[in-house]
């Protein structure tokens, strides 16, 4: 848009004034240069006056304005705002009316300034900020962090959640957004340990029992899970086990703790298919000290006792006699052998 003579309010021919509903506040441009999209022009009927109207103003635009007044009932350098948030670079401050240079404050955003010189008792301290607002914005970036102090709101998020701190998930849909297979879920059964690691749930909590909807805990060779010392670790927490599952590659790894349990941690827990021990280990229900086993002699029965064992079964014990207490009983199955002192000691 040229203009070749303006005449108006005492202006030179061939330039271009501002005009405000105060009056004229520039003259002698030789060029306006609106970037954006959405501005528009409007000539009034004599042509004398040109009314410029700019995309996203009248305070609807990108951003958001901060306003709050505080007065000072004491000495007082920071402020924490209540009314909204600014963003770097964008607060206005005014003591007793007065606008302070921002060398004269320091800024805390999004909710908080300091002041290099106190406020009194009676002072009046007023600010302006923003806070910049992106809409309708389509980022095809990665971003390390996104902060979001409002509600995020999005037709969906893909992933399974498994990196997303303070949420318990109960696994991945089985179609999104539909009124039923959008709540039902499946989870893969096994939780893979590739390297060492040490579950300790922090000091703060107030349980010391961490857990995972895992049902199978795969250490890899030469990796350990290991519990901190007076934690529990609990898999399988929705007790959604499979019924049956392909073997695990590899030769495994080790667990470390210090005491297994069942499940309900109220007694012993179950290795259905057995305990391989290595050379030199051994199981005992006795003290160990330093190396030092200790077998006591006697095993009591004070209560009914049945080991109804399975057909031609042996049942063994360490000890080196089995005594059951007067009006108790000990009964073996049939075809159930009973062997004492196994070690032969």
């Amino acid at each position: 848009m040229s203009f070749t003579k303006v005449e108006y309010r005492g202006l030179d021919a061939g330039h271009v004034g501002i005009k405000t509903a105060g009056g004229m506040i520039g003259v002698g441009f030789t060029m306006l240069n609106f970037v954006g999209a959405g501005n528009t022009f409007a000539v009034s009927a004599d042509g004398t006056t040109v009314d410029i109207s700019i995309a996203g103003g009248g305070g609807g635009g990108n951003s958001e304005i901060l306003k709050e007044t505080f007065n000072v009932s004491g000495t007082q350098t920071v402020f924490n705002i209540t009314e909204g948030q600014f963003s770097t670079g964008f607060l206005e401050v005014y003591l007793n009316g007065v606008k302070l240079n921002q060398s004269d404050f320091t800024e805390n955003p999004p909710t908080q300034f300091t002041l290099d010189v106190a406020a009194e008792a009676g002072d009046v301290v007023e600010i302006i900020g923003f806070k910049d607002r992106g809409t309708n914005t389509s980022i095809n970036a990665e971003l390390t962090n996104l902060n979001v102090t409002g509600i995020v709101t999005a037709g969906q998020f893909v992933g399974d959640g498994s990196r997303i701190s303070g949420v318990i998930g109960l696994g991945t849909a089985l179609t999104v957004n539909t009124d039923v297979l959008g709540n039902i879920f499946y989870r893969n059964h096994t939780l893979s340990v590739g390297s060492t690691v040490t579950m300790d749930v922090p000091n703060n909590s107030d349980s010391n029992v961490g857990y995972t909807h895992h049902s199978d805990l795969a250490v890899d060779d030469g990796a350990d899970f290991i519990v901190a010392d007076g934690d529990d670790f609990v898999a399988d927490i929705f007790g959604l086990s499979p019924e049956s599952s392909a073997p695990l590659g590899g030769s495994g790894g080790r667990v470390r703790a210090d005491n297994f349990t069942n499940r309900a941690g109220n007694g012993a827990p179950t290795f259905p298919f057995g305990i391989q021990l290595g050379a030199g280990s051994g199981i005992n229900d006795e003290e160990n000290d330093d190396g030092f086993i200790t077998i006591q002699d006697v095993l009591d029965v004070t209560e009914d006792k049945t080991i109804a064992g399975s057909t031609t079964s042996t049942v063994t014990t360490k000890r080196r006699a089995v005594v059951v207490a007067a009006t108790k009983s000990l009964i073996l199955g049939s075809d159930c052998e009973l062997v004492i002192n196994t070690s032969g000691i």
